[in-house]
């Protein structure tokens, strides 16, 4: 009995991985069409879009506390930002310490030129799979991450921690 279930999981387990490499990569590769563009992954883009909505609004640590992610990580991407030249940092003239982001006419320029291309590629994937099957897809996602979130986890090593040990049935 436990050969059996043991031999279901490594099939589900190939399954998964098959999906994973295809499927996955794919709507990787989908979402972050036009930031390649520029040279940016998503992520970076992400960050870029949401400081040309609030330009001059948000400092590193208001956007990673956004983007539910650390302050290295932001900071990683707001370099690329600032050599691209995409952003630069105001010093507020209250606090001489806080630096909040703008967008330049550069960064405008890419934000815009991704989001439409990404837009392109969404309405394209539309016209592919249907209105219907892109919010039965969504809706399964979004089930998924709030089951993550109500155990608790946030990210890979929380999801680490948060599993039972394995156990042979």
């Amino acid at each position: 009995m436990a050969a059996l279930k043991e031999n279901e999981n490594q099939e589900l387990y190939a399954k998964f991985v098959e999906t994973y490499l295809h499927t996955f990569k794919y709507l990787g590769e989908l979402v972050s069409a036009g930031s390649e563009t520029y040279q940016l992954s998503f992520e970076t883009y992400l960050l870029l879009h949401l400081i040309s909505q609030h330009s001059g609004e948000y400092t590193m640590g208001d956007v990673a506390r956004i983007q539910r992610t650390s302050k290295s990580a932001v900071a990683r991407q707001i370099t690329t930002l600032l050599k691209r030249k995409f952003v630069i940092q105001d010093v507020d003239p209250t606090d001489r310490r806080v630096r909040h982001l703008r967008i330049t006419p550069a960064g405008r320029e890419a934000d815009q030129g991704i989001t439409t291309r990404n837009s392109e590629e969404f309405t394209h994937w539309l016209t592919v799979f249907g209105r219907e099957e892109a919010v039965i897809m969504l809706d399964y996602i979004e089930q998924f991450n709030r089951r993550l979130e109500d155990m608790g986890i946030n990210g890979l090593e929380d999801l680490r921690h948060q599993l039972p040990p394995h156990q042979d049935d």
